[in-house]
């Protein structure tokens, strides 16, 4: 960032300062690329790891980062094609990758015995082809928890937007992405995913984000996890789901118009109720899309096994649902 960037997105600028590299090598791929994240806290406190959706990243998590940091380590990466990572154009995106990635970054980056995994969006598939990596051959840490938050990780439940289907097209697509800047996408995202919308100054935060190394010119090859979300979400990652016994919590925002809470009420009834491992399930009245930007106090007392005070949300006159197996 240079000093006029920064001091129109102060905190992403800071955000991108404070972090650190990891470089990945893809057998495909001619060179190693680079790819971002960033940790605060103590390595001896216990770890947390959070991942990101699409088509922002781990910046979304500040407000986590600030509110766990205090007694936690808590590390988030950039996948490729996201955030500060690199972005080359015509390069193999792809979730089951991302997953190794992230499981490589926790045994060797962070070098920890174990970890409780959250993730959001796009980020919960990248977190269950994780979880479906540990469930076939140990990674040589432990999970201690996995906790999802809104995401369409179940497609026939989603309401895929007009926009992400234009985006995703092969004819449609690639002009679209092209046409975007940082600018319009921040607006709309703004408007439509956050509760309350996004201020003039949020929004020109992640718009810095998503014009960092022109990333919205890759938008039409990363939307491409829809089409690997097509393929892999029952007979990969609600399978692994449902045969882990990693404690797992849903927490969803009941405002969200793409990963509706029907998505969360089908994984909650069809795979989690039905395993004998623990399992909890929370739905945030007030919460939108990115559930985590706007009640983030409601999901740090979620991640603590803390009590939802008030229980009663008053702005949206609706009670919390929480439901809980026995373990």
């Amino acid at each position: 960032y240079d000093k006029a960037l920064a001091a129109k997105a102060p905190k992403a600028a800071a955000w991108c300062k404070s972090g650190a590299v990891m470089r990945w090598t893809n057998s495909s791929w001619p060179q190693p690329i680079e790819l971002f994240y960033r940790c605060a806290g103590k390595p001896s406190d216990p770890a947390v790891y959070l991942q990101h959706g699409w088509p922002t990243s781990s910046f979304d998590f500040e407000d986590l980062f600030s509110g766990l940091s205090a007694d936690h380590y808590v590390c988030a990466l950039d996948t490729p094609g996201y955030g500060f990572s690199d972005k080359p154009d015509g390069y193999p995106y792809s979730m089951l990758e991302d997953g190794e990635i992230v499981e490589t970054f926790i045994r060797d980056v962070m070098k920890v015995k174990q970890v409780a995994l959250v993730s959001h969006d796009k980020g919960d598939s990248v977190a269950l082809e994780l979880l479906h990596r540990y469930v076939s051959k140990p990674p040589g840490f432990k999970l201690k928890s996995f906790t999802m938050m809104n995401g369409s990780i179940y497609l026939p439940k989603a309401a895929i937007s007009t926009f992400q289907n234009t985006l995703l097209s092969p004819t449609t697509g690639p002009g679209l992405a092209k046409s975007l800047t940082g600018a319009l996408l921040a607006s709309a995202l703004g408007g439509a995913t956050y509760s309350p919308p996004l201020s003039a100054a949020e929004v020109a935060e992640l718009a810095s984000i998503f014009d960092f190394d022109d990333g919205t010119d890759r938008l039409h090859q990363t939307i491409q996890y829809l089409k690997e979300r097509s393929v892999y979400e029952e007979t990969r990652w609600l399978a692994a789901l449902g045969q882990s016994t990693v404690p797992v919590t849903l927490i969803w925002g009941e405002k969200d118009p793409v990963a509706v809470p029907a998505v969360a009420d089908y994984v909650w009834s069809d795979v989690l109720a039905k395993r004998s491992a623990p399992a909890s399930y929370w739905r945030i009245p007030c919460g939108n899309h990115y559930v985590q930007n706007d009640r983030p106090q409601d999901i740090l007392a979620i991640l603590r096994g803390k009590a939802l005070p008030p229980q009663k949300e008053t702005t949206c006159n609706k009670t919390y649902l929480h439901l809980q197996t026995k373990p």
